[in-house]
């Protein structure tokens, strides 16, 4: 199986055989960068679904990593800004949220097969 998303912020995330690769293309101001992260070191993945006026995103967490800074009272704004700046989260614009929500129930089904 192999999901693909590409987001509005130059990022990419792919779901492979081994685990999710999230990468950067490099940009005139940001150098490229690739990392791999095996299903067994994910622990949450948070779902952000497109606003009428706002992207969605998709936010991993992996294990020993803080907690994003999200709560249920921040604002959709909010929430969005931090996620920009997260190297696990990718930021998509609303023809990929049929994608989106693939990849969200996949990274479910795999947390809750390494309970």
């Amino acid at each position: 199986m192999k999901y693909t998303i590409l987001s509005t912020n130059h990022k990419k995330l792919t779901l492979t055989d081994n685990g999710i690769i999230i990468s950067r293309e490099k940009t005139m101001f940001n150098a490229g960068w690739e990392k791999l992260i095996p299903y067994k070191q994910v622990i949450s993945v948070q779902l952000r679904p497109c606003g009428k006026f706002l992207n969605g995103f998709i936010q991993i967490q992996i294990a020993g990593q803080p907690s994003p800074n999200h709560s249920a009272n921040s604002s959709a704004s909010e929430s969005l800004n931090s996620a920009l700046n997260d190297e696990n989260s990718i930021v998509y614009a609303k023809e990929m949220e049929e994608r989106a929500q693939k990849i969200y129930n996949f990274l479910n089904k795999k947390i809750s097969e390494n309970l």
